[in-house]
């Protein structure tokens, strides 16, 4: 198994843990009184928001009741479409053997959109959700010793979950929109090897070039030649000068 099978592989298990996350709850704020009953209980959903296990006749419980507005559940819809078109595109589509790229990077683009929207979730519902209820993140016990109470603020199973699947949804994110937005589809055929070949070898013709290349090379074949016989004049009018003046001619 190569490394993109293993990105392929936690691809689909951050898919399922991110599905599987938006039925848990994502935080949890209880109070228990000192012999450890349960008085005050209060769980965030993505897709409910706020929710309790006690009635509304509970006065301690409603007091506590955080006040915030629920999670747009567009945006918890429309993450789940994007989860089904990204798991379709891993199971059904080989990126490598892809005739389309277009549709590749089409691909690419939800896949970088469905971890941009997971670590949006991560970083955006602890800040606007939690913090701004004063719910301390992500985890402490607070004992009250007025009310004689003990608060437990924690996040809950569906947050790690979501903090899990992000890390695992990365790395094949990642790898499908690089190599959909920076490579192309190359032929495997031998005709399309050999073409691909002859285009990166040959170079265009250039005539003008070429004649101009010979008249240099022709000149200077000239110029060497009248350098030579120039050479054996001057041996010859020496040699001559030389004699004469020995007194042989």
């Amino acid at each position: 198994m190569n490394l993109k099978s293993y990105f392929k592989t936690f691809f689909l298990i951050g898919i399922f843990l991110s599905f599987l996350s938006l039925f848990f709850e994502w935080y949890s704020f209880q109070a228990r009184n000192l012999e450890g009953e349960l008085v005050m209980l209060w769980n965030f959903h993505l897709f409910m928001g706020w929710n309790t296990i006690f009635s509304p006749d509970a006065w301690f419980n409603e007091v506590f009741k955080p006040n915030v507005e629920q999670f747009p559940i567009i945006i918890a819809l429309v993450y789940i479409a994007i989860m089904i078109i990204t798991v379709y595109s891993v199971l059904f589509t080989d990126l490598e053997h892809l005739e389309n790229f277009e549709k590749a990077k089409k691909y690419s683009y939800l896949h970088l959109f469905e971890l941009i929207l997971s670590g949006f979730c991560i970083a955006t519902v602890p800040i606007y959700y939690w913090i701004s209820q004063e719910l301390f993140f992500p985890y402490i016990v607070f004992i009250d010793f007025d009310l004689e109470v003990s608060f437990v603020y924690t996040i809950g199973i569906g947050y790690l979950l979501q903090c899990f699947a992000f890390v695992s949804l990365f790395p094949y994110s990642i790898y499908y929109y690089y190599t959909s937005t920076h490579f192309e589809k190359q032929d495997t055929t031998l005709e399309g090897r050999l073409l691909k070949i002859l285009n990166q070898v040959q170079e265009p013709l250039d005539f003008d070039k070429l004649i101009g290349e010979e008249r240099l090379k022709v000149q200077q074949d000239r110029s060497e030649d009248l350098s030579i016989l120039e050479k054996e004049q001057n041996i010859n009018h020496i040699y001559n000068k030389f004699i004469k003046l020995r007194g042989v001619k």
